[in-house]
Formats: C-alpha cells, structure tokens, sequence
C-alpha cells in the first residue's frame, strides 16, 4: 500500500497544471503553442501531441501546454473557440487539471488570451479550429488552425487546390486605370498556410483573403485581389507546414506537396476615330461615332465636366450614340469609349471634347414703368430654334412668393403687361426646337414705385405714462406699399388745447418714437403718414388717454374758522389736477414739534375740513394734499391757531368780614370749573369753584394776615383738563376790577455728557437727597426740643400769650401721674376734647420784654424717633457705600462687537457657557477699576442707547433707565444701556431662566450683529456634560450652478444642553474649513455704488420654542455681486432684500430696499436709487466740565447747611442747660386777662380745681378759643401776678 500511494504522489506530483502564458501581443492577434514555444502563422497545421490541458513539457515558466489565441487587449473573458463544424468549444471555469473538463477539448478564458485545451484524443474532432477575438481596438478578429490526429497530419499530403480560378471584375468603372479584379478557387485536404501568384511566370502583389467554405470538408475559399492591366496566365499556389516539417519524428508517412490553381485574362482594343457633333433637334443634342473593335462585345459611353468623375453614359454594342438629355449650353464636356470583352479587362479610352456655347446675346429690358417691361434679345447663330416662349415670375419687393405668367410664341421686342409696381421680376427666354426646348437667357427686373395706396397699419402705445408715451406702429401692407417707404410723419394733438406737433421719423425701418412732455390725463390724437420719397400716402390716427399721474398743489388754503378745541380749513382744488381727485388728505400737528413727525393725519372728499380735538390757544401747522389713483401730490403747509381759553373777566374781591372774602367774575361759556389760588407769607391754598357758579365766598381766613388772589378757568377737552391764564394777582382789601395775563413757559431737559454724565448726576442726587434728609431730620430735632421746652417749665413760671383775651380762663397742664385720679371723673373727657381743638395763635407783634431760654430738659419719645431715624438713614448710607456699584468697562472693541466678563476679566467667545457667580450688578470682586461685573455686549460702535438682551425663551430683558446696582429693577435679571455696550445684569439666581441669551448690537458699519451666550446655575453648570449634537446630519446643495468648483453645499444638525461655542469638521478624518450658518447673497452689478447692504428678518418660527423676529443686515463694498451671510438661526425662514448706496460728495445716500424674497439657489436683486442722506449721529461730551463742576457745587453747599445746623443745635443745646432764675415772671402784653389766667404745671393742686364749679366754664372757654390777631401798638399796664 505504502509503495502504491507513493507511486500515485509520484504521478500527481508529475501532472503539474501550468499556467498561462504572459507574452501577449502589443498589437493585433496572434496563435502561441507553448509546447513548441513559437507563434505560429494563421491557418497553420499542428498534431494532438502538440497541445494538451497542463505543462506536458515541464517548461521552466510552468506555461500549460495549450494552443493559445491571444490579443493585445488585455481585458479579462474575451474569445470563442469554434469546432470545424462551427459549434463552440464548450467554455470550462475550473482549472486546466479537473476531470470533470469536457472531452475531447475545452476553452479557457484568462486576460486578453483563451485556450483550446485538449484532454482526449481528436479521432472525429480533426479539421479547421477558428478562434474570434477582439484586437486593441475592439474589432473582432479570425485566426483559423487545422488540427490533427498524429496519424491524420503523418498521412496528409499537403492542401488540394481548385486547378481553374474564376474572374470577377471589381472596378466600379472600367475607366479605372489600372483595373481592380479578384481571382477565386477552393482549397482542401488541410490549411492553406500561404498563397503565392503570378502572371506570366512574374510574382505579382496580391490582396489574400480566406474564408472556411464548411466544416466537414474544411474546405477553404481562397480569393485574392488584383490591380493590374495584364493580358496572360496568371497561377496561384497554396501550401501549409507539411511542406517543411513533414511527417512527425519517428513515423513514416508522404511529404506534403503544393497545389497549383490557374487562369487566363486578356485585354480588349481601345476604340479609334471617335467624333462628337451637335443635333438640330436641340440646343444640347450631341452625336458621338467610333470605329468597331474586333472581339469586343460591348461599349461603355462616359461624359466629363471640367475635373469632375466621369458620368457613364449608356453601355451599348454599336458604333454610334445619340446624347440628348443631361448635357447644357455654355459648357465644355469631354467623352469617353471603352470596349470590353466576355472574359477580359475593358481596353484604354477613346477620348472627344465639345464645347456647347451661348446662342442667344442681348437678352435685355429696354423700357420699364411702373407696370410693364418691354423685352429685346438677338437671335441665336449656330441652331436656329423653331420659335420663342417667355416664362415671367414676378413677386413685389416686399413679398417672398412669386406669381408666375407663361407667354408663348413671342418675338422680339416683347411687352410685358400687368406687373404690380414696385415689383422684382424674372424673365426666361426658351427656345423650342423640334425635341427640345431650351433655356436661353434670363433677366431680373424691378418696376418703377409709386406713393403708397394703403395707410399703415396698427398704431400701438406702450409703456403709457403720465407725461410719456411710446408709439409704435405696423408697417404699410405690401400691396399698398407700391415703393420702398422712406419715412414718416407722426402728429400728436392735445384734444384739449387743440394743440398739435409734427416729428419727421426717416427711415422705413424706424417706426418707434417716445412722445414726452405730454400732460397727465390727457386725450392725444396721434396721426402717422407714410411717404415714398417725396410722394406721401394716406394717414392713419388714433386715440390715447394719458394716464393719472399726481396732483399739483392745492391752493388758497385758509383758516375759515376757529374755536378753542376746533379749527375750520378750506383750499381750492389743483389747478393741474392730474387725473380724478379722489381724497385729500390733512394733517397737522403742534407748531412747536421739530423732527419729521409725529402728525395726525385724516382725509377727506371735500374741500373743507374741521380738525376738532385741539389744544386751546396752540399754534398748529396744518398742510393739505390731493390724491389721485397714482397717488398724493405735494403739501401745502400753513400756520393755523385755535383760540386762547378766555380770561376770567370783571373779577372783583369783595371783604365779608377781617376773615371771609368774596369773589365774583362773569361766567365763561364751557368752563369744566374755575381754580382759585390765594397765599400768604406763610402758605399758599387753592380751591376749586364748580361752573354752575360765577361767585365763591372764601372763610376762615387769618385777619392778620395779607392775602393775594388768583383765578383761572379750565376746560375739558378730550378727557385732558387745560387751564387758561391766571388774573393778575389782587392784594386782599383791594376792590379793584382786575385783568388777566398768560404766560407761556417752556421747559426743555439736555443730557450730552455719555456715560460719565450719568454716574455724576446720579451721584449728586444721591448726595442731595442725603443732606436734604439729614436737614429735614435736623429741623425736626430742632422744633419737637422747642416744643417740649415751651411746654416743660418749671413749676409757678408764667408762660408768655399774646393776643389772647382768654387767658384768664384757660389753662395748660401736662400729663403727670397726679392726673390719675381725675381720670375717671365726668369732666376729664370735656377737657381732653377741648385740648384737642386748641387751635395756634400767631402773634404779629415783637415781644417788649425779654425772657430768658427755657431750662434744658430731658430727651422726651418724641425727640428719641428723629434719633433713630437719623441713626437708621447713617446705617442706610453706611450700607450703600459698601456696596459698591462700579462703573461701566472702558475696553470697547476697535472693531466689530464682543462679549467682556469683568468679574474673571477676559473676553469670551461667541455660543460661551457661563454661571450665575460669574456676574452680578455690582462690582463684586472689587477690582482696581470698579468696574461692574455684569456681563457686557460690546461695540465698536460707541454711540448710547444701543443693543438688545433677549431672554432663552426670545423675549426681550427689561430694560432699565436707572444706575447700576437698581434695587426696583427686575428680577433676576435685567439690561442697562451705556455708550457702546449693554449690561447684563444679574440680581437674583437664575433657576428657570437658564438658557441662551442672545445679545443684537450694531457695529461700527451699523449692521446688527448677534451674540450669544448661555448662562446657568452654579449647580447646572457643574452638571452640564457638553453640547448634545445631532448624530446625523442634513445635506443642502447650495451653488448655484452643478459646474461650480468647488461645489458649494450646507451641512445642518440640531445642538441642545449647552452652547456650541466652537464647531470643527473634518472629512475622512482630515480637518476642513467652513462657515457657520452661511446664506449666500448674489445680485447684478451697479456701476458707482459704494456699498450694498443685505437686509433679512426671520419668518417663522422655530419647530420647538417661540422665538423673537429676528432681524440684522450685512454690508459689501461696492465691487462685489455676492456675498456670505452667517450668523443665521438655521431652524428659522428668512426673507432678504438688498439696497444700493452711492458716496457722493463724502454723504452715502441709500437707494430703495428691493421686494423680500425667500432664498433660491440663485437670486439676483433689483435696486433703486433714493436721495435721502444717511443720518450722522454726534456725541459730544464737551459740558461735562461744567456738570462736574455743579455736581461739586452742589455737595459742597450741602455739607455747609449741615454743618451750621449742628453748630446751631449745638448753641441750642448749651443754652437750654443755663438754669432759668426762679421766680422770674413771664411777661404778657396786651393780655387784661393775666391778673386771672395762670399756666400751671401738673400738681396736686388741679385735683381741688377739677371739682370746682369753674372747672367746666374753663374747660367751654378753652374749646371755643379762636385765631385773635392784635394789632395795638400801644403798651398796656399789667398788674402783678398773683401769688
């Protein structure tokens, strides 16, 4: 077993595959055998033991052993093996080696060859293999091998030939020189390999082509191509490799032998004496002669003109040959006679030239008019014909068809009739001949023109304006033209002045003309006239209105009438009105507003107007415009007033008594009510007096004082309550009748000092209000001690009253622990009550004696509060100084906008994350500068009152007018404008207001630009993991044209929890360049412009969350047609539109913004150009020397006052501790009463008195005490106080 499973190893190991071959052509097809290691010729002869299906050979490249086709196309599956029998060798996919390839061969497709592989015996499968492939070029391509048994090739003779070879002629013409012809035979009994020929014993070049004739047989048809003029023999002679390999080594068999095929060719005559004459059949009629060629069986008959190919004629067996047709006068033709035989090449050529000339001269118009033509012509010389036709084709100049008229039988000179003028017309002289008719001559001629017959056609208007018309109109019909239209004269008249004006338009071709300076609303009858030349041709007019256009001014507008609340207006209508007034339109506004507006406006369809609703005694500037359908005309502005409210008139001042006065005035029609003003050196009053009245008594006045009156009357207008004039003021006492006077004041507030301005005045009204409330607190120290004082008196001291007769029987007591037993008694409350209706006593006379300070005495409750008050304002001012506001950063960008974080003193990004304890709106770190650390939108753009903060949810932050830190601003956040930027303000925490925060501040360009920040908790800062993207992305092709390079196109994704703030992208890992959110702009090109500015607003909103409108816009120089737009929110619609602007004389004047358009993947912008400046805004901060002065000023001032205060109650307080002298009496002037009246402390002594008859009497006297004003100059005695 061992020794057999070596063995088969032995035989496995010895059947060794092979592979393919790799010496592939490097052009055409070739048959390789690798066993013999050679290519080997088309139609070859090889035996089995030459191919096989593996290395039978065992070649050192291992090369399989098959016959193989190849190509210089080296593609892969290319090639079809045929058997003899034309079927195809089934195709194997397996390797060369595998017993389950069919038998007796198998084909095999590697690149650019395929095998014919053999694992059988070829008993029954000998004969002629064909393999197709395709060459380099795609063209398939035939190589043909006959293969054999060993015994087969050993026992072949060699290829058998047809012993006769047929003739074919191949020439297309047998003036071919030489002649093409094919000799054809069969070969079989093996492959003809090679094919050689000869005539006359001479080898001669040939042009081989074999084709297999069937499979059983393998016959071969063998045909080669001759291009010779040759009479002989001419023989072929095939053979194949048996000729010299012979039989296969080692075994006997015959040698192949050639095989010879043979033909004989001659060569006719050329044909002699050949003449060509002309016929008088015809004009064109040629007859051609020669002599006979012996052995020839036929002529062929050609024709040449100039050097073109010869025409074949006709091909006859005669001698002579009539031509009659395809032949024309005037040219010179050259003919040609060839004979030919049965089984020959044709002869040489016999060769005649004739040239056919002219025969009719002067063919001509002699006379032509507008409708006839008189023709002349000579007659022919040579061949005279029979007689003459005419054949006219006319058509007018301006047409493209022809009407054709045929006249026969005519003769020189001829008249043409009924030619329309102005008519081009072709003219054929025939001649007729008895076979023929011949074309002589022909002549083109056009008919005299005369004015036109018909007018022109449609007159059009377009582009119809107002002051502008085009006119246009169809040309003259043809049929009425008559002539070539040289111009025209176009009329337009005003139907209604009767007003006309002619323009001469010349050229036929110019009918357009652009009427202008034409009224609006106007009827023109517009008239256009054809002329030829100096004839002119009917008119043709029609009718247009011009359309409306705006109205001129209106005029003589006046005021017609006025009132208080109410002014009347008329005006005359336009005198150019323009079209159909349709409304006027009025409005009107206070004569002291300035800037553009703000007016009120109405309208109406009459010529007069009451504007009611006004302000009393207002000047009003009032203009009136007209409308038509177009639109409104200019204004006409006048000056109108309503009328003053009326002074109150016939005012009198009536004394009742020393206390009451009465006042009387004529009533004014339409009061809502009068207002009295009455003052006096210590107050001032006013009352209201109801309408219904005209007289008012005023009591309880002091008759110690002197009082001065005013009066005015108020009206109603519109809810809004206006006063009239006050009178001039009245001296009480006085009885005069008085007049009133109006004095108008008007109060204008400036701030023009920036930033800093406002930190100064903020710090002067702090400072202010501070010493006026330190001042207040002061006085009321001052007056609640003086109080206490003047009540607290030392026991049996008389108290000082003047002016009082019932001091007798009045007395003061202060509550003391000695009042508690009367408590409870029945006149405690009588008392009480009348203490509480004491009312002051004033005394307008200067004390006669002097008395010295009270005693000083303890700090009562009531003294204690204004302490803690002034403690607690200390305490309050000791807070605001330690909580220091900051000012404003000073760090504004040179350019563009950012995001400035004071408290950890660093610009920030754009899309940053941010957390409450990073800003505040105070300066929280209090670093060296003071500056607040809110967080800062910053401009280069330092101009005030710019920028917006919106919250994450789109809505606006509140915005604030007072400083940083403001404890009425909201919460928790809010917003604060300065020069340049605005503050974010944080003041409480931000749960549930976390978000993006977006900032829109314009730049230095004025373009909005947008900032965002997101803004967290503490606690959701620290928790927040980064931005959540997307995981897939949106793909949006965005050039416009597929031939960008490099394409342009958008990626677009979705980030939640937490600001982007920076986005990077990469392709396969390689990092690439973009731009965020980018919309690109594109537009036409304005020559002169500046600049253009791009304008977009959001549409609609985003799919998740409510969001704000968004708006902004972006500027390009004036050299570029597209632009860049980033920024956007990607989840929002945008409209855009676009504006032109133009420098001119250093003031950029902006045109008008184009229509909004959503975006497309190309948009062009139309523009217009508007004439109105740009505004220039100023800052200025020149006055802030003279704020800073008057800031210093004031506090200064402030500090004086309290200062002396302090120094006063101070002196106040030394004296009050001075001990009074006992038993000092107080004086009382002017008071009879003093003997009775005695001022007590509270003592046990009042407990006696209390249950006195008297008791109750005193109590009355004191509740009923009035106001009492002595006026006596004089001293009255006093007794002595009793003791």
């Amino acid at each position: 077993m061992l020794r057999g499973l070596l063995l088969l190893a032995g035989f496995l190991l010895l059947r060794v595959e092979g592979q393919q071959p790799n010496n592939l052509p490097s052009n055409g097809v070739q048959l390789y055998l690798p066993y013999e290691d050679r290519i080997i010729p088309d139609y070859s002869m090889i035996y089995a033991s030459q191919f096989y299906d593996i290395d039978q050979n065992n070649d050192v490249n291992d090369t399989n052993d098959a016959l193989w086709c190849q190509s210089a196309n080296n593609v892969t599956n290319i090639g079809v093996w045929y058997y003899p029998n034309r079927t195809e060798v089934p195709l194997f996919d397996g390797p060369f080696d595998d017993p389950s390839a069919p038998r007796p061969v198998y084909s095999k497709r590697f690149s650019g060859q395929i095998a014919l592989a053999r694992r059988g015996g070829l008993s029954g499968y000998e004969g002629l293999y064909k393999c197709i492939i395709p060459d380099e070029n795609g063209v398939n391509q035939t190589l043909v091998v006959g293969a054999y048994t060993d015994t087969g090739y050993n026992n072949n003779d060699g290829p058998d030939a047809d012993p006769t070879m047929q003739f074919f002629l191949l020439s297309a013409s047998r003036l071919a020189t030489p002649p093409v012809f094919s000799l054809s035979f069969n070969v079989s009994g093996g492959p003809p390999t090679t094919v050689s020929c000869s005539v006359n014993g001479n080898g001669i070049s040939t042009e081989l082509s074999r084709v297999i004739v069937n499979g059983s047989g393998s016959v071969t048809r063998v045909t080669v191509t001759v291009r010779l003029r040759e009479a002989g023999n001419y023989q072929c002679t095939v053979s194949n490799d048996g000729v010299t390999n012979g039989p296969i080594s080692g075994n006997s068999g015959p040698n192949a032998v050639n095989s010879t095929s043979s033909f004989d060719i001659s060569i006719s005559d050329t044909p002699t004496g050949l003449t060509a004459t002309r016929l008088s059949t015809g004009l064109a009629h040629v007859r051609l002669s020669w002599s006979p060629v012996s052995g020839a069986t036929g002529y062929e008959v050609y024709y040449q003109l100039f050097s073109n190919t010869p025409v074949s004629v006709s091909n006859t067996s005669n001698t002579t040959i009539n031509i009659t047709s395809s032949l024309s006068q005037g040219n010179t033709y050259t003919f040609y006679v060839v004979s030919y035989g049965s089984a020959s090449l044709p002869s040489g050529n016999a060769s005649v030239m004739l040239t056919i000339s002219h025969q009719v001269a002067d063919f001509m118009a002699t006379v032509i008019t507008a409708s006839t033509i008189i023709l002349t012509w000579s007659p022919p010389t040579a061949v005279v014909p029979n007689n003459y036709n005419i054949n006219r084709r006319c058509r007018r100049v301006c047409e493209s068809s022809f009407t054709s008229n045929n006249e026969t039988s005519v003769s020189s000179p001829h008249t043409s009739t009924g030619i329309p003028p102005y008519s081009q017309c072709d003219f054929d002289l025939i001649g007729v001949y008895e076979d023929d008719m011949v074309a002589f001559n022909a002549s083109t001629v056009t008919t005299s023109f005369t004015a036109s017959t018909a007018p022109v056609d449609d007159i059009l208007f377009s582009s119809v304006e107002s002051v502008s018309m085009t006119v246009s109109w169809d040309e003259v019909p043809c049929n009425g033209r008559n002539g070539p239209i040289t111009g025209y004269y176009l009329t337009y008249t005003n139907i209604t002045s009767n007003t006309s004006y002619t323009v001469n338009i010349t050229g036929g071709d110019n009918r357009m003309y652009n009427l202008t300076g034409l009224i609006p609303y106007t009827n023109y009858t517009v008239s256009i006239k054809p002329y030829n030349y100096n004839m002119n041709g009917p008119a043709r007019q029609e009718i247009q209105l011009t359309p409306e256009s705006i109205p001129g001014l209106i005029s003589d507008l006046i005021q017609t009438n006025a009132a208080l609340t109410e002014i009347s207006i008329s005006w005359n209508p336009p005198t150019i009105p323009n079209g159909i007034i349709t409304v006027y339109e009025i409005r009107y506004r206070e004569s002291t507003s300035t800037g553009p507006g703000p007016y009120n406006i109405t309208n109406t369809t009459n010529t007069y107007y009451s504007i009611v609703g006004l302000i009393p005694n207002t000047s009003y500037t009032i203009g009136v415009r007209a409308y038509t359908s177009i639109g409104p005309g200019e204004w006409t502005n006048e000056l109108f007033s309503t009328n003053e409210i009326a002074s109150i008139s016939n005012f009198t001042l009536v004394h009742l008594n020393s206390t009451t006065v009465q006042m009387n005035w004529l009533p004014i029609p339409g009061a809502s009510y009068y207002i009295i003003y009455y003052s006096s050196e210590f107050d001032d009053d006013s009352m209201n007096v109801s309408n219904e009245t005209n007289e008012v008594i005023i009591p309880e006045l002091y008759s110690c004082l002197s009082y001065s009156f005013e009066m005015s009357v108020t009206i109603e207008v519109n809810e809004i309550y206006y006063e009239g004039p006050r009178t001039v003021p009245t001296v009480s006492g006085s009885t005069d009748t008085m007049t009133t006077a109006l004095t108008v004041s008007t109060t204008v507030l400036v701030n023009n000092g920036g930033s800093i301005t406002g930190w100064i005045v903020s710090v002067t009204v702090l400072a202010s209000l501070l010493a006026v409330s330190i001042i207040i607190i002061l006085v009321l120290v001052v007056y609640i001690k003086r109080t206490n004082i003047n009540q607290k008196r030392k026991s049996d001291n008389d108290i000082l009253m003047e002016c009082s007769p019932a001091y007798a029987t009045t007395e003061f007591k202060t509550n003391t622990a000695d009042d508690a037993p009367v408590k409870d008694g029945p006149t405690y409350n009588t008392v009480q009550q009348t203490q509480s209706t004491v009312e002051s006593v004033y005394d307008t006379t200067w004390p006669k004696t002097t008395t010295s300070p009270a005693e000083y005495e303890i700090l009562t409750e009531e003294f204690k509060f204004p302490v803690k008050m002034l403690r607690a304002l200390l305490l309050l001012v000791g807070f605001l100084l330690l909580r220091v506001e900051g000012q404003q950063p000073n760090n504004l960008p040179s350019n563009g906008i950012q995001l400035y974080l004071p408290y950890a003193d660093r610009i920030i990004t754009d899309y940053s994350i941010i957390y409450a304890s990073q800003f505040y709106d105070i300066d929280r770190n209090n670093d060296v500068n003071d500056i607040n650390d809110a967080l800062w939108c910053q401009s280069a753009n330092n101009s005030t009152d710019i920028g917006v903060w919106y919250y994450p949810n789109g809505t606006e932050v509140p915005l604030i007018d007072g400083s940083l830190p403001d404890p009425t601003a909201p919460r928790p956040v809010y917003s604060k404008r300065l020069s340049g930027q605005i503050a974010l303000a944080r003041r409480y925490g931000l749960s549930g207001y976390e978000g993006l925060y977006k900032c829109i501040i314009p730049d230095e360009n004025g373009v909005n630009q947008t900032l965002v920040v997101g803004a967290y908790t503490d606690t959701g800062y620290n928790n927040n993991d980064g931005p959540d993207a997307d995981p897939t992305m949106q793909f949006s092709l965005l050039s416009t044209s597929r031939l960008a390079t490099p394409p342009v196109f958008s990626l677009s994704f979705n980030v939640s929890d937490g600001p982007p703030t920076t986005v990077s992208c990469s392709v396969n890992g390689n990092g690439i360049s973009t731009e965020l959110s980018p919309v690109r702009a594109e537009w036409g090109f304005v020559s002169g412009a500046s600049h253009y500015t791009v304008y977009y607003e959001s549409t609609s909103s985003s799919s998740r969350k409510k969001r704000q409108v968004e708006t902004g816009m972006r500027v390009f120089p004036g050299g570029t047609t597209e632009g860049l737009i980033g920024g956007l929110d990607p989840n929002l619609n945008y409209l855009f539109s676009i504006s032109t602007s133009f420098n001119v004389n250093g003031i950029i004047y902006e045109g008008k913004k184009t229509q909004p358009i959503l975006p497309a993947s190309s948009t062009t912008f139309s523009y217009s150009v508007d004439t109105t400046a740009m505004p220039t805004v100023v800052n200025s901060g020149e006055n802030i020397w003279w704020i800073i002065g008057a800031a210093v000023l004031v506090s200064l001032l402030a500090i004086l006052i309290i200062v002396i205060l302090i120094v006063m109650m101070y002196i106040k307080r030394t004296n009050n501790n001075t001990k009074r002298q006992s038993d000092n009496d107080i004086v009382m002037e002017y008071s009879p009463a003093y003997a009775t009246t005695e001022l007590k402390t509270n003592t046990t002594d009042d407990i006696l008195m209390k249950d006195s008859p008297a008791y109750n009497a005193v109590q009355q006297t004191q509740s009923t005490v009035d106001l009492v004003c002595d006026d006596d100059e004089y001293e009255t005695p006093l007794p002595p106080p009793s003791t």
